[in-house]
């Protein structure tokens, strides 16, 4: 079988329904083309054929007719394409996993349309997921492309207000109202104006809100793009919390009012912050449980708490609730370094498998709930 593929013929000894992006990769190592979900979804696999960005991974080897470009044909005499450099300059990256295909849409955008507008560019990339988000610094990458490949200046990238930004479906935050999210489990806080004024975000108040009526609302500076990474944080704090999850809600990824965790990768949100976020949930039991004790004029372990109710262990008809003991103050406390997960009853913390000493989780943020 022929192939002509970043202007050089190839002849392979493939099966006729192998997937154009498995011939690439492992006949042609051409690893530019990124296997992402295999059904055509993600975009991580696009190429070009004539002229038209298309997705590799679906795509039987069979029925490829013309010429085929990867990534790895932009440059020539070993100068980057325009492209490239901009994406350099307006430094588009996270993890990177989905920028194959981000450049090459971007690329058969600007051959047909060689200065779109912010909404057509928008709508060329439409389907193309990041999900570390970075489709603004894609949008500033193609114009400062389009500017350098027509010699012309363009003006600066502008962020698509509420009424603009459902035309990209992967990317439906909307610069007038940060807090938006497509996923019904990330909800707007009930009452109240958001956490507590905390200057250097180490405070509990900064990752968790308890309100007057019993619920909770918990600030976390990740973003959700249907990874689930709101509804995994939501239940981890809830559960290590003790309050059901449909008391709870959370906000996510608006720096101006959440703790600003760094860039949410596809891959690494929990497996890095996790933790960080369970060491909240549980400092902030540990300080309502003291608070209730105080109340009580008990010890701490006379007391039980389910869901978001304390009660004297001698007597269950005394109880007092998260919203009566502290409901719409601030906690005013920072996570102890040292404070383990609730215990599950089997001595090992739940989420801290396999480390006994309670030692801090290195989180690369720059900030972090361990002081």
């Amino acid at each position: 079988m022929n192939l002509r593929v970043n202007g050089k013929a190839h002849t392979v000894d493939v099966d006729p329904r192998t997937p154009l992006l498995y011939v690439l990769r492992n006949d042609l190592d051409l690893h530019g083309p990124r296997f992402g979900c295999g059904l055509g979804q993600c975009g991580a696999c696009t190429v070009i054929i004539n002229g038209a960005a298309v997705r590799s991974c679906t795509m039987p080897v069979s029925t490829v007719r013309g010429e085929i470009t990867t990534l790895e044909g932009l440059a020539a005499d070993n100068k980057l394409h325009p492209i490239q450099q901009a994406w350099i300059a307006e430094q588009v990256p996270a993890c990177g996993f989905c920028q194959n295909g981000q450049i090459l849409a971007a690329k058969a955008l600007l051959d047909r349309n060689p200065r779109p507008t912010d909404a057509q560019i928008r709508d060329g990339m439409a389907g193309i997921l990041c999900r570390c988000m970075t489709y603004y610094r894609v949008q500033a990458a193609i114009k400062r492309a389009a500017s350098a490949i027509n010699g012309q200046p363009y003006d600066n990238v502008i962020l698509p207000d509420a009424a603009t930004s459902s035309k990209h479906p992967a990317c439906s935050w909307s610069a007038s109202s940060p807090r938006a999210s497509p996923n019904p489990l990330i909800q707007q806080p009930t009452s109240g104006a958001g956490p507590y004024p905390d200057p250097d975000f180490h405070q509990l108040d900064s990752w968790i809100v308890i309100r007057p009526d019993n619920t909770a609302t918990f600030y976390v500076g990740k973003t959700d793009l249907g990874q689930g990474t709101g509804t995994a944080f939501r239940q981890i704090m809830s559960d290590e919390l003790d309050i059901a999850f449909d008391k709870t809600s959370v906000v996510m990824g608006n720096t101006d009012i959440t703790v600003d965790q760094g860039g949410s990768g596809g891959s690494d949100a929990l497996q890095t912050d996790g933790w960080p976020m369970r060491r909240v949930a549980a400092e902030a039991r540990r300080v309502l449980l003291e608070m209730a004790a105080t109340r009580f004029a008990v010890p701490v372990d006379q007391l039980t708490v389910s869901n978001a109710v304390i009660a004297l262990k001698s007597d269950p008809s005394k109880t007092v609730t998260y919203g009566e003991l502290i409901g719409g103050k601030a906690i005013q406390r920072r996570p102890d370094r040292q404070q383990r997960g609730r215990d599950d009853g089997s001595g090992e913390a739940e989420g801290r498998p396999g480390h006994e000493d309670g030692r801090p989780v290195a989180a690369a943020r720059r900030h972090s709930p361990q002081g």
